[in-house]
């Protein structure tokens, strides 16, 4: 049985008690616009040894999964993509680094 199999079984036993007692469910997608850069310690270095950085336009897109435990209590589950990243180099070359995340966030609200 492979990974996807199990996490599929594990979204349908969550999804089929909450229909069967009428709690409020709801899902969805997201998306968004990010300018990742870099910061810190390596960044103030390579400035101060007459580096450059550029900040990178990138993306989120994902889906949520919500569905209320009690009136005032709900839980929601994310799976989001992010592009992540940036470009940094000297007066010689460029150096692109591009990042991907995916985040798995479980909120409870």
């Amino acid at each position: 049985m492979s990974i996807h199999s199990l996490f599929y079984i594990f979204i349908i036993c969550l999804i089929l008690p909450v229909q069967a007692f009428g709690f409020d469910v709801a899902a969805g997608a997201k998306g968004g616009i990010g300018f990742p850069s870099y910061s810190g310690s390596d960044y103030k270095d390579l400035l101060a040894g007459g580096g450059r950085t550029e900040t990178r336009v990138g993306f989120s897109a994902g889906a949520f999964f919500s569905f209320g435990i009690s009136d005032p209590l709900a839980i929601q589950l994310e799976a989001l993509y992010s592009k992540l990243g940036g470009n940094f180099g000297d007066s010689y070359s460029t150096w692109y680094d591009n990042a991907d995340a995916i985040e798995v966030p479980v909120l409870v609200k």
